[in-house]
């Protein structure tokens, strides 16, 4: 399956083909509807129409087999439009963006933490941490830093690199900065920093040797 989510996540509808259809779950050669996974919420889409309720990952080759709503009537071998809520997609896109920024800016600061649970949905990011001391006091450092990293408009890249003994990963980094803007990642991002136009940061804390950063997009009219 060729995920054109990856190829251009700017991509709002698309054609496919129906590969299988068993009851109420689909398989496509292509498709722009992300499925949850690395933490990054699902897309709402629709395939021919239908709308899609569940979607599933194949463990043996990372293809994914939606769920509709209704037994759709199209059958193995037809072509099929699919699209997705781009409204919701590319808040995710510029939110998995913002809380990537803010997870580097505080490895610029502390080094590299532990990273214990992630999740991006249209409302706000969060990235928890193993860290036995509180993170509250390097906030208005992370934000600081990020909100210049927004305004500078730098180029975000999101690519498939070869890592030793781990085989092909996607990352995603800024163009010119430094390694620890390099985060394995297979979500969907924009094209630059921009485009997350500007963001909040906050420290929760989550018990004893926990600490979580939260990021959300602040309105601009």
């Amino acid at each position: 399956m060729r995920k054109l989510f990856w190829d251009d996540p700017y991509l709002t509808e698309t054609e496919a083909t129906i590969q299988r259809v068993e009851g109420v779950k689909v398989l496509l050669d292509q498709t722009i509807i992300y499925s949850f996974s690395g933490g990054q919420q699902s897309d709402e889409g629709a395939i021919g129409g239908i709308p899609v309720v569940d979607s599933e990952i194949l463990p043996d080759d990372g293809s994914i087999v939606y769920s509709l709503r209704d037994a759709p009537s199209f059958a193995v071998g037809e072509s099929v439009r699919c699209d997705i809520n781009w409204e919701k997609r590319y808040r995710i896109m510029r939110l998995h963006s913002a809380t990537h920024v803010a997870m580097a800016v505080l490895y610029e600061l502390e080094g590299a933490l532990p990273v214990i649970g992630a999740n991006v949905t249209s409302d706000k990011g969060r990235i928890d941490f193993r860290c036995d001391t509180s993170l509250t006091a390097l906030v208005p450092k992370i934000q600081k830093r990020a909100d210049d990293i927004v305004q500078q408009d730098l180029t975000i890249v999101t690519q498939f690199v070869e890592v030793p003994s781990s085989g092909e990963k996607r990352i995603w980094m800024i163009a010119g900065l430094g390694e620890h803007w390099a985060i394995p990642c297979g979500g969907t991002h924009p094209r630059s920093t921009g485009e997350i136009r500007s963001l909040t940061v906050k420290r929760r804390n989550l018990g004893a040797g926990k600490e979580r950063l939260e990021v959300t997009l602040v309105a601009i009219c």
